[in-house]
């Protein structure tokens, strides 16, 4: 559904200033937690759209792919969905931009106790800049053709499967670990959330 449109059924269904009121309404009721996990969803979709996505690894194929913003509610346990985002396929939006429209309003003094966490899909250099100038930390899987200076250092250790490695960086404050899983392959993680300890 358009904006246009939603703002006319808007009009006749529900006054905006009580739409306004119910939002904030619910935003005090929740509580951010420890953990914003950003992920994505392929909504099955067959027909015309500006959003329409072939992703072979998932099934159905064809879609609309919608990342989406999610906290654990507190009296509830289950994900409350802060916002989603529809992303098209040949002019969706730069991974910083992604971050930014899902991040936005969280506001400062929750950016210092809160872990935003994605799959490998998402972190790239601008988008971890954005992060750490934001003052948000952060617990990400990573693609490996990303920062592979980091994966060649640790590369050095890890030869075998079972085995791990975990680089610190000073001047960022991050920590990146590359672990030979039995099961699933090779494994990366880059974190800003934890503190160093000898």
């Amino acid at each position: 559904m358009g904006r246009e449109r939603y703002q006319r059924i808007q009009k006749l269904w529900i006054a905006p200033t009580t739409v306004t009121l119910l939002n904030e309404a619910a935003e005090a009721l929740m509580l951010i937690p420890e953990v914003i996990t950003i992920d994505e969803k392929l909504k099955p979709f067959e027909g015309e759209s500006p959003c329409i996505r072939y992703v072979p690894n998932k099934n159905p194929h064809n879609g609309h792919w919608i990342t989406e913003t999610t906290v654990k509610g507190r009296a509830t346990g289950l994900p409350y969905l802060l916002n989603c985002i529809p992303i098209q396929e040949k002019e969706g939006p730069a991974m910083v931009e992604i971050f930014k429209q899902a991040l936005e309003r969280i506001g400062e003094d929750d950016r210092k106790r809160v872990v935003v966490v994605a799959d490998a899909y998402y972190l790239d250099d601008r988008s971890r800049t954005w992060l750490r100038e934001g003052g948000f930390k952060y617990l990400m899987a990573i693609n490996p053709t990303r920062f592979k200076e980091v994966w060649e250092y640790l590369g050095v250790e890890v030869k075998a499967m079972g085995q791990w490695a975990v680089a610190w960086n000073a001047k960022t404050k991050e920590a990146a670990c590359q672990y030979w899983d039995p099961e699933f392959g090779k494994k990366y993680i880059l974190t800003n959330a934890f503190r160093y300890h000898k």
